[in-house]
């Protein structure tokens, strides 16, 4: 732009023409979207708690304001800050974690929320951005220096993580986890059979975990349709889907949020089909594939494994977890609690997803080549 002149040496002038400019652009769409989605969804929400009919709206656009300071500033991080706050990060939110178990409030079977105060925080959304940075920094520490000291540390890591997920128990937080860690690790270069028996070791683990608990087992056997499972939800959201049609009945006219109870959340892609209609809803998946694509491209370019693999692990966290919400949506995987990044209404995940972005943009940034790998 020519208000920053490309020979700006000042922060922010750096920043500017280092950090992808295009995915800002996606992601600032993709808020605005969410936005539109609260005052369109949340108002039928709050009528039916009795507050008023713009509280979840207004409790939105905070957590937008936060979120998108909390993005900016830690797009400026270099890597060395990145490094030194995920470690930090990780240990601090293991403690919650832990804390979470034994002091957390009890909802829909977990075990998953802590309240500080006058805020309910979600410690689970906090910890995947900063174990995928630190799982990235010792796969590439281990692939640099051929030690065993940091996959030990890496496998220790995951394995505290997922029972902690597993304890609460919180399947889809599990999964996200699972797979970043299986996508760096396919990056990172080890032999297929180490990464094909890793995955049917933590696939073994999921369904036994599946069929110890019963609020898990019961959504399984919702989205097979066995028995009297109760499919209320995705029936609705389907047909949402299918009344919307190509182009929506238009803003306000929809119905699924008057009986639909989480539709401001983990249902909000069938209200985005049902008002706005399946042109909307492509549109915002081709946002969501231009950031992952950009982000790619820009991985493409690095000769830094640590970068690599961190920047593979965020864009894993941000496409499985925008997967898992609207395939839920479309009855095409069992439903689970799983918000749609910076579009479904909710705190913990909006800042969550805020860190991991501004992380991204951070580790994505234009740098001089360099023969380092961590």
């Amino acid at each position: 732009m020519a208000f920053i002149p490309r020979d700006d040496g000042s922060i922010f002038g750096r920043w500017w023409w280092t950090v992808d400019r295009w995915s800002i652009v996606a992601l600032l769409i993709l808020v605005a979207t969410g936005i539109v989605m609260a005052f369109a969804a949340s108002p039928a929400i709050a009528n039916r708690i009795g507050a008023d009919q713009f509280y979840f709206a207004n409790r939105h656009l905070i957590y937008v304001g936060l979120a998108l300071t909390a993005m900016f500033l830690s797009s400026f991080l270099t890597v060395d800050a990145i490094k030194r706050l995920s470690v930090l990060g990780m240990a601090c939110v293991l403690i919650v974690l832990v804390v979470t178990l034994i002091h957390g409030a009890e909802y829909q079977g977990g075990r998953r929320w802590i309240r500080f105060g006058f805020i309910n925080l979600q410690p689970s959304e906090f910890s995947k951005p900063f174990f995928v940075i630190c799982s990235a920094w010792l796969f590439s520490l281990d692939r640099a220096t051929r030690l065993r000291w940091p996959l030990v540390v890496q496998l220790a890591l995951l394995l505290c993580l997922i029972s902690l997920l597993l304890a609460q128990p919180d399947i889809g937080q599990t999964a996200v986890v699972c797979a970043i860690w299986g996508a760096q690790f396919f990056m990172a270069g080890y032999n297929l059979l180490w990464v094909a028996g890793a995955g049917l070791l933590v696939i073994s683990g999921l369904v036994v975990t599946i069929m110890l608990k019963p609020h898990a087992l019961d959504r399984i056997k919702r989205f097979t349709g066995d028995g009297d499972a109760d499919t209320y939800q995705v029936q609705q959201s389907l047909k949402a889907f299918g009344e919307g049609g190509w182009f929506g009945k238009g803003p306000g006219e929809g119905v699924i949020k008057a009986l639909v109870p989480d539709v401001h959340a983990d249902f909000v892609f069938a209200a985005m089909g049902e008002e706005f209609g399946m042109i909307a809803c492509i549109l915002v998946v081709g946002f969501f594939a231009i950031i992952i694509i950009r982000g790619l491209v820009r991985l493409s370019s690095q000769d830094n494994m640590f970068l690599v693999l961190a920047g593979t692990g965020l864009l894993t966290q941000f496409g499985v977890q925008a997967a898992i919400n609207m395939f839920t949506a479309l009855n095409l995987m069992p439903t689970k609690g799983m918000t749609l990044p910076f579009i479904s209404y909710g705190g913990s995940s909006m800042l969550g997803m805020a860190l991991t972005m501004g992380l991204l943009l951070a580790i994505s940034r234009r740098r001089p080549r360099r023969d380092s790998l961590v």
